[in-house]
């Protein structure tokens, strides 16, 4: 589309788009609460098309980015969460094999030394469900609000299921230890731990980062 049909509503708002458009300039912050298909995206294209500021749109998903780019007018960036936190991240690892790299649980395990381990008489976690504990509460610290690991991020292991508190607890402060190290050594560029892309999207988040625009439209927010 040119820059003039991408900056023209090619629909009637409804009265509910007619709200949302009057909340937004009012220049606070808005939520907008919408079924599937009720027309999220065409609303913010609405509320982006009635203004010259400068706007960031973001979404999770590449391709819903992809098709947003044709349809919001020029003063607004299209791009993902992802790709917004790699291009402020790449620059302090001189590169995207820190970044991009992946690592499974048995890969972990062996980095880490870990052995088979008898936690009490009747449980005994193997080195790849050891590695898996750590890997995965670092993915819940991740995808949380939390500035580091916590107990809560720590999952519980199938086996344990009916395990003693005492157990239970011997092995969540095991996970958590570790994982706090292995998080450290995920943020050092001559650690070969990569951060992958939970990773590198906590990082950005953790150093409270400016996005230059004058609002932001954040689409699919759940």
């Amino acid at each position: 589309p040119s820059s003039s049909s991408k900056g023209q509503n090619s629909f009637r708002p409804t009265p509910e788009q007619d709200q949302a458009l009057a909340y937004f300039r009012t220049g606070g912050s808005l939520k907008i609460n919408a079924y599937a298909g009720s027309g999220k995206t065409s609303t913010l294209q609405l509320l982006a098309k009635s203004t010259p500021r400068r706007g960031q749109y973001i979404a999770f998903n590449k391709s819903i980015v992809t098709d947003a780019r044709e349809k919001f007018p020029d003063t607004v960036n299209c791009a993902t969460t992802h790709s917004l936190a790699f291009k402020a991240i790449i620059p302090r690892f001189g590169g995207t094999e820190k970044l991009l790299g992946r690592m499974n649980a048995n890969q972990l395990a062996d980095i880490l030394g870990f052995k088979r381990w008898r936690v009490d008489e009747k449980h005994t976690l193997l080195p790849r469900s050891q590695g898996y504990l750590v890997l995965e509460t670092i993915r819940k610290f991740a995808q949380s609000e939390e500035p580091e690991p916590t107990i809560a991020h720590v999952p519980r292991h199938g086996s344990l299921v009916a395990a003693s508190s005492e157990t239970i607890g011997v092995v969540q402060d095991f996970a958590l230890k570790n994982a706090k190290k292995v998080w450290e050594r995920m943020q050092s560029p001559d650690d070969p731990i990569p951060l992958g892309h939970d990773g590198y999207l906590k990082l950005w988040a953790l150093s409270n980062p400016t996005i230059m625009a004058d609002y932001i439209l954040m689409d699919e927010a759940q």
